[in-house]
């Protein structure tokens, strides 16, 4: 821990030749690291002042062996002496002098530490939190108060990334160095520790490149001499840090070569070699050498348990690393040892299941728990299976179940989306546990199994949607709703300045990031006092609306229609087909590469063919490959499937349209692709980000808001006009070339559909889209498109440019999270519209994903560059469909067949099978034919009872 008294002792208001004394005294203890020596040296020096009764001395001197003694006796101990140090500051305050605020802070500053230390998180958070109110109230602030400033903000950013809120963390980071800068010289602004804790927060975020950078500069600001004090630990764990990250990108030698320096320059009794020792069984886990592995972590936990016993966090950490180990070996009674050794050393009963149960939301380190618990399913459900023991089977249930609830739990309190799908993807496995539980347990876990697979599906945009739903039908009083709505644009602008950083120190140093975290801060802040204040909006944004089986087969299923659902884990592809009378739960086993699989029918179907230079080897590995995905992915299932089918992909399934896979293998026809049997030649085919926004959106059209009929965009471009592009860090200028068929696609929309407006060319601007598109039900874009990977948020729609090209010329996926849109259907006539990043617990980061946010209802999407002139064609029979009454996939399948039909040589799936129905799929133009039938049945029938009646009357007066 770093400790900032050692640094600024000489900052103190003591006696300088005082300072210089102990100084020389204590030099050569401290150059060899010996604390008792220094603990006597001093207790020798104190007893001289005592005598004197120099009490701001003696202040000093207690200060300065505190700062030692942490490293040489236990954290119980530390905190008596802690303890006896206020007491004495309490004591002699009126005698000690200027010094003493600087010495009473510090000393409860650590206090506070030590509650961080022993794990008890939560406390030490509020704590921290309490003492930064005080700190910012204290009138005269000086030098010495924002050291204490410095510590505190330190302090807060370590806790909030152990509980996986990186956001905050970095946030605090920020600050911290802001109070280096502006307050403490360029000593502290160059603060070695605050890098590597930035370095560590975008490790935790799977930002390594970003991490490499901070923990890079902060070695450089550090020091490898023992004279400097916590600046030399500060310098070993950034060497191990490095070394990390060099692990995990698979240079061992270098990892090993860091690790080694480290060894050397850290003195053979320092505590410090239980991290090296952690270090050393990391990096030899990451090469599968699990021997070296287990031998490296049982020194560390020996070591730990020396120092913190047999109840901490730390303690249990190491237990789950060796878990882990004897896992991967399927050493599962060894398995179920370490795990419950780890929830024993987090205070926990193992042994007893309800008691477990009770306490588990209580303890601070939850990702850690949750580690465990996945351990401990696990090995209890490989052991129900190799010995038959229904116990076993019911324990693993149970388990896995509370690690999502806690899962959720702990969703709950983070104020950040990214952080929120860190830690979901970072507990992916549990999900998949958890499904394999419930497969083992069988038909009676069905239900449960659906809506654990749905809590996995598009996390953040069901709440994002769940919040706006809040924000517009809890009652909420408008200033409070302008409130809100203020902050998000602000926040969005902000959001825009750092995106034209280039430089990711720059970035997280710069004023502007600063500001935005504050903003962020108040922005979360609003949210809580609302959640608080008006119960209403609580419960409209975390009700369970998740779906279940039976939702959706009385709510949501036509009478031939299959929901299909995914789960993509690293051992095992679960689905789901719910039909309207059956559920089925299937396993598949992933002994198979689908990324590669995947990637390859990707990279085979999105290429022009007129344009390859070996076409016949391309049709061959797109048969190959089409045939052996469908005999993986759909032929288990093919027995349980209706005509229609709605397809909820997961992970690198989204990648896929579905439409071009073949049911049989087409080896004799290979370029004679429109005689394959394409998936699509016996199923319409849709798809959803997930069941439950589908159930919840499936009756809620918009068209009852829309003013209008359609609003159809064709932008101008020419090759000399650029539009910005954003990337992972900056913008950057690139060119869109003009488009051919945009111009004629939207007239025809519109000579079909009899009745809307067209944006073409200048018209056809940004301004003019976000007036007008919540005016109408249907919005058609015919433009450029642009998928940004490293940075979603920043993928892109191109209007016509005004003037001199700038990046808010362009529509991009941010822009969609403050609109609100009335769209029953928005067609994405674009290339790269439907993909984007690939994030586990989300999907595809993509534009289509931000027109749902925005409220769009059913989107038509592309997944790769598409043919401008197939593009026209298929979008005039598509609309031309929809006008006769067709559901949306049955309008778009028929304009694919039509395409086929009338362009029998352009049947290669590059210039059909990107264009992607998703969402709600009911026909915006209801076909009439059956109602005016029954309304001419119904007048033959009065007809009828009249001419009987009048037949009656003739034949009585006959």
């Amino acid at each position: 821990m770093f400790f900032f008294a050692c640094l600024n002792f000489n900052g103190q208001n003591t006696n300088n030749k005082f300072d210089d004394i102990l100084y020389e005294l204590t030099q050569e203890c401290r150059t060899n690291s010996n604390f008792n020596c220094i603990a006597t040296l001093v207790d020798s020096l104190q007893i001289v002042e005592e005598q004197k009764e120099n009490w701001s001395n003696i202040a000093a001197i207690k200060y300065f062996k505190l700062t030692y003694a942490k490293q040489a006796i236990s954290l119980t101990d530390y905190k008596d002496l802690l303890l006896d140090n206020k007491e004495f500051l309490s004591k002699y305050k009126n005698k000690i002098g200027d010094s003493w605020d600087t010495f009473w802070y510090n000393t409860q500053q650590r206090i506070y530490g030590v509650e961080y230390e022993k794990g008890n998180l939560v406390k030490a958070r509020k704590s921290f939190d309490n003492f930064q109110e005080d700190l910012r109230s204290i009138e005269g602030k000086d030098t010495a108060h924002h050291f204490v400033m410095f510590g505190n903000t330190y302090f807060l950013g370590v806790i909030a990334r152990e509980l996986g809120d990186y956001e905050s963390a970095i946030s605090y980071y920020n600050e911290n160095l802001k109070i280096a800068r502006n307050h403490l010289g360029e000593r502290f602004a160059k603060s070695p520790l605050t890098y590597k804790h930035l370095g560590d927060a975008h490790k935790k975020m799977n930002r390594p490149k970003q991490a490499l950078k901070f923990y890079n500069l902060a070695e450089s600001f550090s020091s490898p001499r023992r004279s400097n004090g916590d600046i030399f630990y500060t310098h070993l764990h950034i060497l191990m840090a490095q070394a990390d990250c060099l692990s995990n990108e698979g240079k061992v030698d270098s990892a090993l070569y860091k690790m080694k320096e480290v060894e050397n320059l850290t003195p053979k009794d320092s505590p410090h070699f239980g991290e090296i020792y952690l270090q050393y069984g990391n990096i030899y886990e990451d090469q599968n050498d699990l021997s070296k592995a287990k031998a490296y972590y049982q020194k560390a936990l020996e070591l730990n348990q020396k120092i913190y016993g047999n109840k901490h966090y730390k303690v249990s950490q190491i237990y789950n690393l060796l878990g882990n180990v004897e896992r991967t070996e399927k050493n599962w009674k060894k398995t179920l040892k370490c795990a419950d050794d780890a929830l024993n050393a987090l205070y926990l009963n193992s042994s007893n299941q309800d008691s477990l149960k009770n306490v588990i939301s209580s303890i601070d380190h939850q990702q850690i728990l949750i580690k465990s618990i996945g351990l401990k399913s696990q090995a209890l459900l490989e052991l129900a299976k190799s010995n038959n023991n229904p116990t076993y089977q019911k324990q693993a249930w149970a388990l896995t179940n509370q690690s999502i609830q806690q899962i959720e739990a702990i969703k709950i309190g983070l104020g950040s989306n990214e952080d929120k799908l860190h830690l979901i993807g970072n507990n992916y496995n549990v999900y998949e546990l958890a499904l394999e539980a419930a497969y083992y347990n069988g038909q009676s876990k069905q239900s449960n199994a659906f809506q654990i697979m749905e809590k996995s599906k598009a996390t953040i945009l069901f709440e994002a949607l769940q919040k706006s739903k809040a924000l517009t039908k809890a009652g909420l009083p408008d200033s409070l709703l302008e409130k809100e709505a203020q902050l998000a644009h602000e926040l969005s602008k902000l959001q825009d300045e750092i995106a034209n950083e280039s430089n990711v120190i720059q970035i997280s140093t710069s004023e502007t990031h600063s500001k935005f975290y504050e903003k962020k801060k108040n922005y979360n802040l609003l949210l809580r006092q609302l959640e608080q204040e008006y119960p209403k909006y609580y419960a409209l944004k975390y009700q369970n609306t998740i779906a279940t089986p039976q939702d959706i087969q009385n709510n949501l299923l036509q009478k031939n229609q299959s929901i299909i659902e995914y789960f993509v884990g690293d051992h095992n592809i679960y689905i789901f087909v719910i039909n309207p009378n059956k559920v089925h739960f299937e396993k598949i086993a992933k002994d198979f590469p689908l990324d590669e699989w995947v990637t390859r029918l990707v990279k085979n179907i999105s290429a022009n063919p007129n344009t390859l230079n070996n076409p016949e080897q391309n049709a061959q590995a797109f048969c190959q490959t089409a045939f052996d995905l469908h005999q993986k992915l759909i032929a288990p299932i093919t027995d349980k499937l209706n005509q229609k089918i709605t397809i909820i992909p997961d992970g690198i399934l989204g990648f896929i349209p579905f439409e071009c896979l073949l049911t049989q293998s087409g080896e004799q026809h290979k370029n004679k692709f429109h005689l394959l049997d394409y998936l699509h030649k016996k199923h319409h085919i849709s798809y959803a980000h997930s069941a439950s926004l589908l159930y919840n959106n499936q009756y809620n059209t918009a068209t009852k808001f829309a003013e209008q009929n359609v609003l159809a965009l064709a932008p101008s471009f020419s090759n000399m006009v650029a539009a910005n592009l954003a990337d992972s860090s900056s913008q950057t200028l690139n060119q869109f070339d003009s488009l051919l068929y945009n111009v004629e696609e939207v007239k025809t929309i519109l000579t079909t559909l009899e009745q809307g407006k067209t944006l073409i060319g200048e018209n056809a601007n940004k301004n003019n889209f976000k007036s007008l598109a919540p005016k109408y039900s249907i919005l058609h874009f015919a433009t450029h498109g642009k998928v940004n990977d490293q940075n979603p948020n920043y993928s892109q729609i191109a209007f016509t440019q005004n003037g001199t090209p700038q990046a808010s010329d362009n529509l991009f996926v941010k822009d969609l999270y403050n609109l609100n849109l009335n769209a029953d259907l928005v067609t994405l006539s674009a290339c790269e519209t439907g993909i984007g990043k690939m994030q586990r617990g989300e999907g595809l980061m993509s534009l289509a994903r931000g027109f749902t946010y925005a409220g769009a209802k059913s989107i038509v999407t592309t997944l790769w560059e598409v043919n401008a002139q197939s593009t026209t064609e298929i979008m005039k029979s598509f609309y031309a469909f929809l006008k006769q009454g067709q559901s949306k996939d049955e309008a778009l399948h028929n304009a694919q067949l039509q395409f086929f039909e009338d362009h029998p040589t352009y049947t290669h799936p590059y210039f059909w099978a990107a264009y992607i129905p998703m969402g709600n799929m009911q026909a915006l133009y209801p076909n009439k034919k059956p109602a005016n039938k029954w309304y001419f049945v119904a007048g033959l029938a009065f007809l009828g009872l009249f001419g009987c009646a009048w037949c009656v009357k003739g034949f009585l007066k006959a």
